[in-house]
């Protein structure tokens, strides 16, 4: 019996990206923010010189004036470093707190919040990266001069938190870059997230006073691209709450950390909503590639961003994997050899799949079932990673009848066939729009 393959141009493009030995399983999205609270990094944190206890920016030198806690990130021309706002008196301003403990880390230094009255703060959100960069007019701040983003519409926020049980039923929020990305504390103690002009409650517990991961992506459906900007998802220590279609939409509110200055029809409630606890490596990131051109891409002014890869980018399942001293992509039972029993695990779970709200998504449950990308299900986009990862360890080609229960599949020789075929169908896949 023979096996059909239909090829969607979500699985014709993973298909052409196996093929050339590129893509998905390299992930390594590009941070455009990173405020790391003073740990050394080859950007501006040099020059934060925290100190635990001491007020958030009170130590800075080189130039860097005081009262900022600094962006880690770049290139020059992107730094965007926070203002910390707090009572002025330095008695209730956040300070520089021990985040030595949590997992995953070589951080020394985090930042703690009150929950009264501070909070950090700069203009410039990231929101929509192609209609933020650059600036829209003269009242509205770019997002970054010196990167072109021109064509990316996705991007993802990830951090540490530890919310503190001394404030609980009360809506806290952490970050909000506009209200269309960030992150917060429902005040029914659950995880929350931002996106697409709306609060979601994903109805998952906060573990309060202790270190968690979470991570929130808008157009996580187009991992190569980074040209979607619809799709929502949140994730709890690597494991996928919540997915929402919706769309991401432009808005210039400002980025704020640990409340927020709700715009719109309150102007006058003035910065509510405010946090109580500590915060670690806020990452705001992009992904894509923009080098095509116009209308989609900056073309010789663009670069490739990175894709979304979670077994990377997401940092509590890359920390895992570490811990456990998984290096190749293809280990599907995680015991560090790519062998022969990795075919067996794959096969034990092939076809299931996590759905979440209605929407297959990958993390790191399915991620333990075999599925090596993460697009939520195991089939034959993970028997390709395995198959090149068993010939790579030197075992010799995958069977895949003993993942398909006897189908004849393709010839490897077919698969790079129907690859480079596919190739002028795939790059002329059209960008979602704003």
């Amino acid at each position: 019996m023979s096996l059909v393959i239909r090829i969607s141009p979500r699985v014709a493009a993973a298909v052409l990206v196996l093929t050339l030995g590129c893509g998905l399983a390299k992930g390594d999205v590009f941070d455009l923010r990173a405020y790391l609270f003073g740990d050394p990094t080859p950007g501006e944190d040099d020059f934060e010189n925290g100190a635990e206890g001491s007020v958030l920016g009170s130590g800075n030198t080189g130039g860097v004036p005081t009262g900022f806690t600094l962006d880690g990130t770049g290139p020059s021309g992107s730094y965007f470093d926070l203002e910390v706002i707090g009572s002025g008196t330095g008695t209730n301003d956040p300070r520089y707190v021990d985040a030595s403990g949590r997992p995953g880390t070589s951080s020394s230094l985090g930042a703690s919040f009150d929950g009264v009255d501070d909070y950090l703060l700069t203009s410039a959100s990231v929101n929509i990266p192609t209609f933020s960069w650059p600036a829209p007019s003269a009242e509205v701040p770019s997002n970054g001069d010196s990167v072109n983003q021109t064509g990316i519409f996705a991007n993802g926020i990830q951090l540490w938190a530890r919310p503190s049980s001394n404030k609980q039923d009360i809506l806290q929020d952490i970050i909000v870059d506009t209200p269309e990305h960030g992150i917060y504390v429902t005040a029914d103690n659950d995880w929350g997230y931002f996106y697409d002009d709306a609060r979601r409650d994903t109805n998952v517990d906060v573990e309060f006073d202790e270190w968690t991961h979470v991570m929130t992506l808008s157009g996580w459906r187009d991992p190569v691209y980074g040209r979607g900007n619809g799709g929502g998802a949140m994730y709890v220590d690597g494991v996928a709450v919540a997915a929402f279609e919706g769309e991401a939409e432009y808005d210039y509110t400002a980025l704020m950390v640990g409340a927020w200055d709700v715009p719109g029809d309150d102007p006058d409630l003035g910065v509510i909503n405010y946090y109580e606890g500590d915060v670690d490596d806020i990452r705001i990131f992009i992904w894509g590639d923009n080098t095509a051109p116009a209308p989609y891409g900056a073309g010789a002014s663009g670069q490739n961003f990175g894709t979304l890869f979670l077994g990377t980018d997401n940092e509590w399942i890359a920390n895992e994997l570490a811990t456990m001293g998984v290096t190749d992509p293809a280990d599907v039972n995680m015991d560090t050899v790519v062998d022969a029993d990795d075919i067996t695990a794959m096969a034990m779970n092939w076809g299931s799949e996590k759905v979440v709200n209605g929407f297959r998504i990958g993390d790191w449950t399915t991620r333990q079932q075999g599925d090596l990308n993460y697009d939520g299900i195991v089939d034959l986009e993970d028997g390709f990673i395995l198959n090149e990862g068993l010939i790579n360890a030197g075992v010799g080609a995958l069977d895949f009848d003993l993942l398909l229960g006897g189908s004849e599949v393709p010839e490897p020789t077919t698969v790079v066939l129907l690859g480079i075929a596919l190739t002028g169908g795939f790059f002329r896949l059209r960008a979602r729009s704003a």
